[in-house]
């Protein structure tokens, strides 16, 4: 190793202090740049999806179902929102980033949940290709919100999109 990359002056303290840092504004600029539209995009998307096809009519219970889930998740995200966005100490402040990161995920399984279930049951039909705009549409606004935290916009990308890919590969090229 070159003489220049070692140093006596290394302090793995000084390291961690300096992450601490860089992960309080990565969640100080992910809270930013969230706002309330994610919180509220999932919950007001089930319905209107639902009712955009067939699925409200044939579904209501199972809309309701997930509706409600969207909407719990969303007041979960709301509640970890409002915690980061004020002063708190460092394992208080990792905690609620923690927790934020799992109502993104959590948004994104459940979104997925929805998706692969209507791939399934209307398989290529208005019904689920709304669905499927609507996955689209929903990762092209978490790029510009999660921008600031890549492993957690690289997972949530993941998570939302490859159990869609993976049903329309399973559903293949029947015409339900």
């Amino acid at each position: 190793m070159p003489e220049r990359w070692i140093s006596s002056d290394f302090r793995p303290d000084e390291l961690l202090a300096a992450s601490n840092v860089t992960r309080e504004r990565v969640d100080q600029e992910l809270v930013r740049c969230g706002g309330m539209v994610p919180i509220v995009c999932y919950p007001m998307l089930v319905p209107l999806t639902a009712a955009a096809g067939d699925v409200l009519t044939q579904y209501p219970r199972f809309v309701l179902a997930f509706f409600g889930i969207s909407l719990l998740i969303g007041l979960l995200r709301w509640r970890a929102t409002v915690a980061l966005r004020g002063p708190l100490e460092a394992k208080e402040r990792a905690n609620w980033g923690w927790r934020y990161r799992a109502a993104i995920y959590a948004a994104a399984a459940s979104w997925s949940a929805y998706t692969c279930w209507s791939v399934q049951t209307y398989g290529r039909s208005w019904s689920s290709l709304i669905v499927l705009l609507c996955t689209v549409g929903l990762v092209a606004g978490a790029v510009g919100t999660l921008t600031p935290d890549f492993r957690s916009l690289r997972n949530y990308v993941a998570l939302i999109n490859l159990p869609a890919f993976l049903c329309l590969a399973r559903h293949g090229q029947r015409a339900d």
